[in-house]
């Protein structure tokens, strides 16, 4: 009878087997290389506040300051070189110097002048208003005044002349030392000279609303020579002269 055998005793014995080494395409699962991760960046919401009530009011005050500052070069412009405004022209015609006479000392002066003054208007489309106007005389200085006086205001209508009396009388009147030995000079050497200056507040009427100019006028020099007459000296104007603004 036969026995059965030991398989275990009787099989041949093999060492285990071993894992393959990892190949290439295991090691890297990817042929290529991965792109790299991108990751969008989070957008941020912001709150935009509306605008203030300030800068509102900021920006309409500053248009208004525009728009005025442009209506105003606008109106000076079309002013300049339409109406082409130009101040009026003063000139000393003739003049005369009677009744020149020092006190004992050469301290008084006592004198009269009468000057004859033509006013222009120039402007071919403005009427000029003379609202007030103040003239005096003086000698070297024009600050320290011989005599003054007031002009009566008026009209002068466009690119017209007016012929101006202007007169100027002092009785026995102080004066510094200076003037009165140059003016006693001048006396003795038949040759003197003065000086007129004129404060006139005018007006320029046109189409436009009026605007005031206060101008200084000087006439200078006024060279006077001695004319002797039957009655008494009088000094006459060399020749007329213009006065300057």
């Amino acid at each position: 009878m036969a026995t059965p055998t030991n398989d275990k005793n009787n099989s041949t014995s093999y060492p285990p087997p071993q894992n393959p080494p990892p190949s290439v395409a295991a090691s890297h699962p990817y042929a290529y290389h991965p792109p790299p991760f991108y990751q969008q960046p989070a957008t941020i919401l912001t709150y935009q506040q509306p605008q203030s009530a300030a800068k509102s009011f900021l920006c309409c005050f500053l248009s208004l300051i525009t728009a005025i500052v442009a209506i105003l070069f606008i109106t000076v412009t079309i002013r300049y070189f339409i109406l082409k405004p130009r101040f009026p022209e003063f000139r000393v015609n003739s003049a005369t110097l009677t009744s020149l006479n020092f006190n004992n000392n050469n301290s008084g002066l006592t004198a009269k002048w009468d000057i004859s003054l033509i006013v222009s208007n120039p402007n071919k489309k403005l009427e000029i208003t003379y609202d007030a106007i103040a003239a005096g005389i003086f000698y070297g200085n024009e600050l320290e005044l011989l005599a003054s006086t007031q002009l009566a205001p008026f009209n002068q209508p466009k690119q017209s002349t007016n012929m101006i009396g202007v007169q100027f009388q002092i009785l026995n009147e102080y004066i510094d030392n200076s003037v009165a030995n140059g003016i006693v000079d001048g006396r003795l050497r038949g040759f003197m000279q003065f000086g007129m200056v004129l404060k006139v507040l005018i007006k320029l009427n046109g189409l436009f609303h009026p605007n005031d100019f206060l101008l200084k006028v000087t006439c200078v020099p006024l060279n006077f020579g001695m004319s002797n007459n039957i009655n008494n000296v009088t000094w006459v104007l060399f020749s007329g002269l213009d006065c300057s603004i």
